[in-house]
């Protein structure tokens, strides 16, 4: 489905919320790990940042989603030191 709405849509995927964040923070949050993969080959921003300074591995870290983290680590090497906004 969400595939579907990326490909069929003119939408903004970088689209930030009330909080600053866009839908690859809200899918981790969730722990929904095949919509991130997906939202990361549309070349989302996966470093966005909420407004309390929190990314996407503070929220996997948090939330305990071991998948996740090794997801952002290892597939998307992601940086250990991003938190600033």
């Amino acid at each position: 489905m969400v595939a579907g709405l990326l490909r069929n849509m003119r939408i903004n995927i970088n689209q930030k919320n009330h909080e600053g964040v866009n839908s690859f923070w809200l899918a981790c949050s969730q722990g929904f790990s095949k919509i991130m993969v997906l939202l990361a080959s549309k070349k989302i921003d996966m470093l966005n940042v909420s407004e309390h300074g929190m990314n996407v591995l503070h929220v996997a870290t948090n939330k305990n989603y071991p998948d996740i983290i090794r997801l952002l680590l290892v597939n998307y090497s992601f940086p250990l030191n991003n938190q600033t906004n």
